[in-house]
């Protein structure tokens, strides 16, 4: 029986230390700046909007929004046309919710030209 207490506080420890660990390797966490360079690696400058669109639908934690309208918002990027996509969220005691948008922005051409991530938590507590 004093066994069986031993193995069940083991697993509570490691359940717990899993989600932690979850939590704080989550790619949203990091800055506007280095998700932009993550993308980036994926859809960079000049690939064609078909490709960055197709790319959004390949992976499974973006949502794409909108494509060709205009940056919702007042956020400036530069370009003619316009693809949004939801990135994701996370939530910390301090921030709250906060989601992660991406806007990508093309040439009249339908090439990348400008990235944007936005990070708007519900409220900062401190």
């Amino acid at each position: 029986m004093k066994g069986m207490k031993y193995i069940l506080v083991g697993a509570v420890f490691a359940l717990i230390a899993l989600v932690t660990v979850t939590v704080l390797l989550n790619p949203l966490r990091g800055s506007e700046e280095r998700i932009e360079n993550g993308i980036l690696e994926a859809t960079p400058i000049g690939m064609n909007i078909e490709n960055v669109v197709s790319v959004i639908d390949l992976n499974s934690s973006w949502e794409l929004r909108w494509t060709d309208g205009e940056p919702r918002g007042g956020q400036y990027i530069a370009g003619e046309r316009f693809v949004e996509a939801f990135l994701g969220e996370y939530f910390s005691l301090r921030t709250g919710h906060t989601p992660a948008v991406a806007f990508w922005g093309f040439d009249a051409d339908g090439n990348l030209i400008d990235l944007l991530v936005i990070k708007e938590p519900d409220i900062a507590l401190w």
